[in-house]
């Protein structure tokens, strides 16, 4: 029991520091303790599978800290920076922070609900929604499309979808360069540098000074829109909580921007803990994280893949560490992701843009420059000019999130 505890504490402390620091994803921590993933003793299996837990969900719940306020997103935050942005600058980006808070807990609420189900259908269900994936993301892509105004904003979004798909193409297939590692800049570039300079060029705006009460609304229709997007996510090779929050945004068009951050926190948080309940649903990881404690299961449990049948029962007691390690995890990391953008926001409330930007510019261009090199400002290059082409043109900056689903979606369609 303690060294459960002991996991979930680390993991929570661990998450926090990926989630406030641009650029340092779930999986590079984890690669950096790997070695520690071969237990040694029979209590380090339990210690480590609520450590990696607790590292993921409190992850997603902090990293819209950065994403909402520095405009600086991570690959499953990305689409946050534009509603959060703009309730930012309302005078709401405590609010907006307080909203993905709400729906990673409300989504975990439903996940539960929804569990016996998964538990009995899930691996019937990978299998019948396999092969529409692609279509699916084809019929979004041009439905996107279709949404913006005349012939000319049509034409732009498409342009818009065809070079950030590309890109995100070359980055996933071609580039001489980890695709993780890589796919920082481009997102960086899409949703944040291009949000700053854009916001820079205007000349002396400031941030407004932020408000951090009234709060209120619990958008349960966000919530459990997030928790089957999540459950999409967690479950589909390929298809992560950037794409299905992509998905959400379509359908919760009519919702406003408070419904779909509601969503989006639901998104990530449900994807973080289904990745890893895959391992004993239908018997394959879908992230990293569950790469991680599959490669704990097989070091504490031999060879012999005990979970490749779909049998709860056989991996009760991890499969119950996971699920607590996340319910615990959560409402803590939901309480230290509140705190941290109090903190931030009373350093950034009427702070002039062009000096808040010109600094978090510099520190992305520095993370940029150390964690990718040469190669990765250039992708940062790229994808900010593609982001301010979407915003100059006048439409959507979210259809730069073909730089994810346009690969694949290919993927889907062609694969063999």
């Amino acid at each position: 029991m303690l060294d459960a505890l002991l996991g979930v504490l680390l993991g929570i402390l661990c998450g926090t520091l990926t989630g406030m620091v641009p650029g340092l994803h779930v999986n590079t921590l984890l690669f950096l303790v790997y070695p520690l993933l071969l237990p040694s003793s029979p209590e380090m299996p339990a210690l480590l599978v609520c450590f990696i837990t607790a590292l993921s969900v409190t992850h997603s719940f902090v990293s819209y800290v950065p994403s909402i306020l520095l405009s600086a997103p991570q690959e499953d935050t990305a689409l946050s920076v534009l509603p959060g942005q703009r309730l930012l600058g309302m005078g709401r980006g405590y609010e907006a922070v307080y909203l993905t808070v709400v729906g990673g807990i409300g989504a975990l609420a439903v996940l539960l609900l929804l569990l016996p189900l998964l538990v009995a259908y899930m691996d019937a269900l990978y299998g019948a929604l396999r092969p529409f994936i692609g279509g699916v993301l084809l019929l979004v892509l041009a439905y996107m499309v279709a949404t913006e105004v005349g012939v000319r904003g049509k034409l732009y979004a498409l342009l818009v979808v065809l070079l950030s798909g590309t890109l995100g193409y070359l980055i996933l297939h071609r580039l001489p360069a980890s695709p993780e590692r890589l796919l920082f800049p481009a997102l960086t570039g899409l949703f944040g540098a291009s949000t700053m300079l854009l916001a820079m060029l205007q000349g002396g705006a400031r941030i407004p000074e932020q408000e951090l009460g009234a709060l209120e609304g619990l958008y349960p229709r966000g919530a459990v829109a997030g928790a089957l997007a999540g459950v999409l996510a967690g479950m589909l090779p390929g298809v992560g909580a950037a794409q299905s929050a992509y998905l959400v945004r379509c359908v919760l068009r009519q919702g406003g921007m408070r419904e779909f951050l509601v969503a989006q926190g639901g998104v990530n948080t449900v994807a973080a803990v289904l990745s890893i309940l895959t391992i004993y649903l239908i018997g394959r990881p879908r992230s990293g994280s569950g790469m991680a404690v599959e490669k704990v299961l097989t070091g504490a449990f031999g060879s012999s893949g005990w979970w490749k049948s779909v049998a709860v029962p056989a991996g009760y007691t991890h499969f119950m560490l996971t699920l607590v390690a996340a319910l615990v995890s959560a409402p803590v990391a939901g309480w230290l992701t509140l705190r941290l953008a109090r903190a931030c926001i009373a350093r950034v409330s009427g702070m002039r843009v062009g000096a808040l930007y010109s600094g978090v510019l510099l520190f992305l261009g520095l993370a940029v420059l150390a964690y990718t090199g040469a190669l990765g400002l250039l992708v940062l290059l790229t994808a900010t000019a593609i982001g301010m082409l979407a915003a100059t043109a006048g439409v959507k900056r979210s259809h730069g999130m073909g730089v994810l689903i346009l690969p694949v979606m290919l993927y889907f369609i062609f694969e063999r």
